[in-house]
């Protein structure tokens, strides 16, 4: 009985292969002819055949260019890659999901670049970069790391037409590993950046009388102003609502949630029905465990230096620091002593910089040593 392809993963290997010049069984032939017979796709397909840098891409899938090609292909071109492969607005799913295939195959093929570095990244904390995954509604994920919103746009856009005559809202998930961070905007125009170890989970589009969002992690919100469709934050532990306004968001599991206003006006809704009303330059926290709700008045920048590429601490314990910056440098803290956690210290780093920077001046202060050990920061008197 013929095969019929209807999903666009299963045309977009036929895609993969034909490109790579497999032979296609008559039924997988007919398949892809009847998807080209759009005029859409036809053009998008030759545009793609066009593009060296698809096609080598495809061939690290079977060729071993060395450690050096891969490793000067993920530097220099995974840019360039998506830019040119989704410059179409009118690109089909098909294509996006053989994007997915191919940003899914690189890094598998970076991860084996060892080398002569191996013995020197092990003993290095390098601060983290912009990257992120993307997971469509249907389950699909995308590494978008080395791109932007833009990046994030054009894949969603292609997704859309495709799924044109659905109905149903869908819900898209921007993951931040540890290590990372990224930018995005909302379709609305409101503006997020997420911190490592974050969630974003948003639709498409926004319908209905309110914007609805849910995140986990840090979140910096700069959202559009549009006083007919409230724009609602809803997290594990209560719901942020708000009509234009600025405010960061902190909900790290295993500590208590943070509401931090730059400006505007926001509202926090507890799982138990109690609002709380947040001005500029408060901060609103909230300790799930025994309930309670706290505001006060704050130095905002403290909280949001990370939006601007730093870190500022005052008067925290060493503890929350390093915890803080394991997420962006990506390592484990490991106290000799419990005592040494409760060290209060201050500083500012740029993100950008070797955390050593700031942990070499921390031991002149309190007296104290870090020593590095692969993934791992031991803390010792």
């Amino acid at each position: 009985m013929k095969k019929e392809m209807k999903t666009t993963t299963d045309i977009s290997k036929l895609i993969a292969r034909k490109i790579l010049g497999d032979t296609l069984a008559p039924e997988e032939e007919a398949a892809l002819q009847a998807w080209l017979s759009d005029g859409r796709n036809a053009a998008t397909y030759e545009e793609v055949k066009r593009l060296d840098l698809v096609s080598a891409m495809l061939r690290l899938e079977r060729e071993d260019y060395g450690e050096r090609m891969v490793a000067r292909f993920r530097r220099t071109q995974q840019r360039r890659m998506l830019r040119l492969f989704l410059r179409r607005a009118s690109v089909w799913a098909g294509v996006a999901a053989v994007v997915a295939l191919l940003f899914l195959a690189v890094p598998r093929s970076a991860r084996r670049l060892a080398g002569d570095n191996t013995q020197q990244t092990a003993m290095t904390i390098v601060p983290g970069e912009a990257k992120a995954i993307l997971t469509l509604a249907d389950g699909q994920q995308i590494d978008v790391t080395g791109g932007d919103h833009r990046v994030v746009d054009r894949l969603l856009d292609s997704v859309s037409m495709a799924l044109a005559d659905t109905v149903a809202v869908r819900y898209n998930t921007l993951s931040i590993p540890r290590g990372g961070e990224f930018r995005y905007e909302l379709a609305d125009g409101t503006r997020v950046w997420l911190n490592a170890e974050s969630e974003l989970r948003f639709p498409e589009t926004f319908g209905g009388g309110e914007r609805r969002v849910y995140v986990k992690g840090e979140v910096f919100f700069d959202v559009a102003h549009d006083e007919a469709h409230p724009f609602v934050v809803s997290t594990g532990r209560g719901d942020v609502r708000v009509l234009g306004t600025r405010f960061n968001l902190t909900d790290y599991a295993g500590t208590p949630l943070a509401a931090t206003l730059v400006e505007g006006r926001i509202r926090f809704h507890t799982p138990d029905g109690r609002d709380y009303d947040v001005r500029p330059s408060q901060q609103l926290t909230f300790d799930e465990a025994g309930g309670t709700v706290d505001v006060q008045t704050v130095d905002v920048s403290v909280y949001t230096a990370w939006v601007d590429h730093q870190f500022v601490f005052r008067n925290q314990s060493l503890e929350d620091i390093l915890t803080t910056l394991s997420r962006w440098y990506d390592f484990h803290p490991v106290f000799a002593d419990d005592s040494l956690r409760d060290i209060r210290l201050s500083g500012r780093l740029y993100r950008g910089d070797d955390i050593r920077v700031l942990l070499n001046s921390y031991e002149r202060a309190a007296g104290i040593r870090f020593v590095i050990r692969g993934e791992n920061i031991l803390v010792t008197n």
